[in-house]
């Protein structure tokens, strides 16, 4: 008889989008399933849809709480589940027919600890893009495990959600996730903690999860939070491993996402002395000088140079030129 998967959904402000994944997991053609909806505090139609779903399904099980995030919400749904099984899909996303049957296949009939897919990147504009960061389907045990660590900082998209993990894992373990409200990259973290009680791992090439991108909220939205957040999940990771490599791996990734941040500010809807308070201000930040420091014994592109040559400048004008007409990708 096939094992249950519980597959959590945080629920947030999303009504123009919550039925389409609902009924992309009740297509399923794995059938063994419970859904479990954390809708956190949405103050939008969310709330009567997912009592909707629950009243149409008996798999269904809705959990109305406070705002707390996504984070906390997969917490809240990890305590609920029964599966054997547990996937994570977030609420503006949807997924292939067949994607719990592929990975129930792999996790159940090759006795490994977790599966993952690849997915495609859909944007509102209608564009679909195809992320094949696993390159051939295999699994790697024991000390590869350790190898793929380094992955999870550098090539490998670090996402719980096109992925099936064990509950017992996460219940012997007592594993969470923490707050994006205390640092970045909740899921990123999720998955170190995971890796740490796996004997090996199956990749699957098959691109069963689609990703949905706002491009509006991905380009414009610059929050001067997010710094501290980022500082937080950088220290946070160097905690993680104490090889030269891991401190590279970290303050390459710790520079790569204060790019983007800076990139969301030369390029957001903010007045321009605004912006360049704001610059001022970041390139300031001793931290990143710190970082810099850490990753030039190795050898760099010519645009990361440049981008981060402007880093240290420390010089406002530079960094809003190159942020918004010379740094795109």
């Amino acid at each position: 008889m096939e094992q249950k998967i519980s597959i959590i959904i945080p629920v947030y402000n999303v009504e123009k989008h919550l039925s389409r994944c609902i009924e992309s997991i009740l297509k399923q053609t794995f059938r063994n399933i419970e859904i479990i909806l954390i809708d956190d505090g949405s103050s939008d139609k969310c709330p009567q849809i997912c009592d909707l779903y629950a009243k149409r399904d008996p798999r269904i099980k809705v959990i109305h709480k406070e705002n707390a995030g996504a984070g906390i919400a997969r917490n809240s749904g990890i305590e609920l589940a029964t599966g054997k099984f547990i996937s994570f899909v977030d609420s503006d996303d949807y997924i292939a027919p067949n994607m719990f049957e592929k990975l129930y296949n792999e996790i159940e009939h090759k006795d490994v600890d977790a599966v993952f897919c690849n997915y495609y990147e859909v944007f509102d504009t209608g564009q679909r893009i195809k992320k094949l960061d696993i390159k051939n389907n295999h699994i790697i045990k024991n000390e590869e495990i350790n190898t793929f660590y380094y992955s999870i900082i550098s090539f490998f998209r670090p996402v719980v959600w096109r992925a099936l993990f064990k509950a017992d894992i996460l219940l012997k373990y007592d594993l969470k996730f923490v707050s994006e409200r205390e640092v970045l990259s909740e899921d990123k973290f999720f998955l170190l903690d995971y890796l740490k009680f796996c004997n090996s791992l199956a990749f699957i090439t098959d691109c069963l999860y689609y990703y949905y991108i706002n491009t509006n909220s991905l380009i414009h939205r610059y929050n001067p939070s997010q710094f501290n957040l980022l500082i937080k999940a950088y220290y946070k990771l160097l905690d993680y491993n104490q090889t030269e490599k891991w401190e590279y791996l970290v303050n390459m990734q710790f520079i790569e996402y204060s790019k983007t941040e800076i990139k969301k500010l030369c390029l957001s809807k903010n007045k321009y002395i605004k912006k360049r308070h704001l610059l001022k201000e970041i390139l300031n930040m001793p931290i990143l000088k710190k970082s810099f420091k850490k990753i030039l014994k190795h050898p760099l592109p010519i645009k990361k140079k440049i981008f981060y040559w402007a880093l240290c400048s420390k010089n406002p004008e530079l960094m809003y030129f190159i942020g918004k007409h010379v740094h795109r990708k």
